[in-house]
């Protein structure tokens, strides 16, 4: 595969991610929203670093480490979300009861829903 084939197979997985953490939001599956939240930064975030870079990604789950590769600079807030978004890689992954009895639940999926979509724009350059 060529380097754009591969950074297009990274976009696409990041909309699908972004596309079923709603679906599986609105189903109640909030564990598993709030982990693709996750998938939908991190694949775009790889995409963004081979385009601006010309070279394979890092392999990290990371978020806020991969956003400091890239060119464009991230709000601290943002960063922070990043932050806490990389912890929804292994806990919401495989279901910690006690991450998910407080994490988990529908208005903190929907918040994070919201929130992966500002940063999703934020690292498009489209945020407002």
């Amino acid at each position: 595969m060529s380097d754009q084939e591969i950074i297009g197979h990274w976009k696409k997985g990041a909309r699908e991610a972004m596309d079923a953490a709603r679906v599986l939001c609105e189903k109640g599956f909030y564990e598993s929203a709030l982990f693709h939240c996750h998938l939908a930064i991190e694949k775009t975030l790889k995409a963004l670093y081979m385009e601006q870079r010309g070279e394979d990604h890092p392999y990290t789950h990371d978020l806020a480490h991969l956003a400091t590769l890239l060119k464009h600079r991230l709000e601290t807030d943002d960063v922070e979300a990043l932050q806490e978004l990389s912890e929804f890689v292994v806990d919401a992954r495989y279901s910690d009861p006690y991450w998910a009895a407080e994490q988990a639940t529908a208005d903190n999926a929907r918040k994070w829903i919201e929130t992966t979509n500002h940063l999703l724009a934020s690292l498009h350059g489209d945020a407002s």
